[in-house]
């Protein structure tokens, strides 16, 4: 497959560095590398589309780069590099049918949590606690409500920032939430009623928001809807506050509630499919990257869901 003089990217790569640089807060010098990395990757790949490649295909190409003498550390970093990317597309709904890892298998000591990262039960109580405790102003009942929802329906930041009014509604005696996913996927949640105390407490706060229903989600003094931006700075600020190392704080973005709540789910014993409907993933496959199964012994407390299952 190598030897080709083109140049060739990965089809999604611009979407990835924005998702990398947005979310995560990467630095120029780190979206570089991934861009290097992947592209590296592509050129090798040449004419077999990058998002394609199958485990088999992996194998073949850390041979080779082995077979070449290539640096340990440089095969470890564009494993890690299409790890994400990979881990990326599959959370993200970019390919239709894609559900697998090709990079699931690789032994490498590296870090690779950074996709996959979740707060511990514990840990999410203490951030939480911290919200509470210090949503007596406006912009404190906005964290709360955001990142409960965030939380509780295990959204993607940008369907929590994207959400309206009108997406609220009463059925079965219960109040859900109308989500609008990746490739215009729709899907109904539940919300627990905890997420409803705290968005009834943020829509005190701008009640002119029922009346201009195309918003949930309005900074507390401005007429600009939250940007995926501020949410992500709010979230370093909270972790940040609420005592957490650097390590943690390093770690986190709104990317970790999503996580967080699959996470928790798994250890309160709920089925994956089950989790599979509220996180609105095509497959289960998709679904198993985020539960952790080894953690399960962690910490058996977690918070009843009301997922509203048939």
């Amino acid at each position: 497959m190598s030897g080709s003089s083109s140049s060739p990217k990965p089809q999604f790569l611009g979407d990835f560095l924005d998702f990398k640089r947005i979310d995560h807060r990467s630095s120029p010098l780190t979206l570089d590398s991934y861009r290097l990395d992947l592209c590296c990757v592509a050129r090798w790949f040449c004419g077999h589309p990058l998002e394609t490649i199958t485990k088999a295909d992996f194998r073949r190409y850390v041979a080779d780069m082995e077979s070449k003498g290539m640096a340990s550390a440089t095969i470890k970093r564009r494993w890690s590099a299409l790890n994400q990317y990979f881990t990326y597309l599959i959370d993200e709904s970019e390919v239709e049918g894609l559900t697998r890892l090709p990079t699931r298998g690789f032994k490498f000591p590296i870090n690779d949590r950074e996709e996959s990262f979740h707060l511990l039960p514990a840990q999410r109580r203490q951030l939480f606690d911290y919200l509470q405790q210090n949503a007596g102003n406006p912009i404190g009942k906005l964290d709360l409500a955001l990142f409960g929802l965030l939380y509780f329906a295990a959204l993607r930041v940008s369907e929590g920032v994207s959400r309206t009014y009108n997406d609220l509604y009463e059925e079965g005696g219960h109040r859900r939430l109308h989500v609008l996913g990746k490739r215009s996927k729709e899907r109904e949640v539940v919300l627990h009623p905890q997420a409803i105390s705290w968005l009834e407490a943020w829509l005190e706060v701008r009640p002119d928001i029922v009346l201009n229903p195309d918003y949930l989600f309005l900074h507390p003094s401005r007429e600009t809807v939250v940007s995926r931006k501020l949410v992500w700075s709010r979230l370093k600020k909270a972790v940040h506050d609420a005592g957490f190392d650097k390590e943690i704080v390093n770690q986190v973005s709104p990317h970790t509630m999503r996580h967080s709540r699959a996470s928790d789910l798994k250890r309160a014993d709920y089925p994956p499919p089950v989790i599979q409907r509220l996180l609105g993933h095509s497959s289960v496959q998709t679904t198993e990257i985020y539960l952790h199964p080894d953690e399960k012994k962690v910490d058996k407390e977690v918070d009843d869901a009301v997922l509203g299952v048939d």
